[in-house]
């Protein structure tokens, strides 16, 4: 009877462990899901950002090129300042795509 006893008394313990140590499993488990979940919302949320940003600039360019040519802007000029915009664009516009792309092939 003291061994049966001794038995409950020490697998008591052992159970508590296994107990706490699955829940912490399932607690580091839950805050891994939400920190993947809030860095693909900061990342999905700043690509937006910079989306938007390339289409105000381009929305700029063509308004700038507008007036450039409204006020008769020579036209060498007006096309060198709008080559320079053009390819700085461009190049954040590819910037964007590569940074999306690598974002849906993650998921």
């Amino acid at each position: 009877m003291a061994d049966k006893e001794r038995k409950e008394g020490t697998a008591r313990p052992i159970e508590a462990l296994s107990e706490a140590n699955q829940a912490l499993a399932e607690s580091l488990a839950a805050t891994q899901q939400r920190n993947l979940k809030y860095a693909q919302s900061v990342f999905e949320s700043t690509i937006a950002l910079l989306k938007d940003h390339a289409e105000s600039a381009r929305s700029m360019l063509e308004q700038w090129e507008q007036q450039a040519q409204k006020q008769h802007v020579d036209p060498k000029v007006a096309e060198s300042y709008l080559s320079f915009f053009r390819s700085a664009l461009n190049a954040y516009r590819q910037t964007l795509e590569v940074a999306d792309r690598s974002r849906r092939q993650s998921l």
